[in-house]
């Protein structure tokens, strides 16, 4: 395992994610984007974990307008279950 491969993070909060340990992928998946800001799918895993777990919609949003800002896309339904028009 690389520790300095941003998909090394990714995976590795999925794999928490599958097992039911969401705040240990929600941990990876911050570590991860601290390390780089830009990885636009660390955003929309929060995203989801935000919204779906912690049921905090406000982080949601920021993590999808982040993913826009930068000129990425959002899956249609996460935009429409966020209230996301744009």
């Amino acid at each position: 395992i690389n520790p300095k491969s941003f998909d090394t993070y990714l995976n590795l909060g999925v794999l928490y994610w599958k097992t039911g340990q969401a705040s240990r992928a929600r941990d990876i998946w911050e570590k991860g984007l601290s390390m780089n800001p830009n990885h636009l799918p660390f955003h929309e895993y929060l995203a989801i974990h935000y919204y779906e777990v912690e049921k905090n919609t406000e982080r949601a949003v920021w993590h999808i307008n982040e993913i826009l800002r930068r000129g990425g896309t959002v899956q249609p339904e996460l935009r429409e279950a966020l209230g996301i028009t744009q």
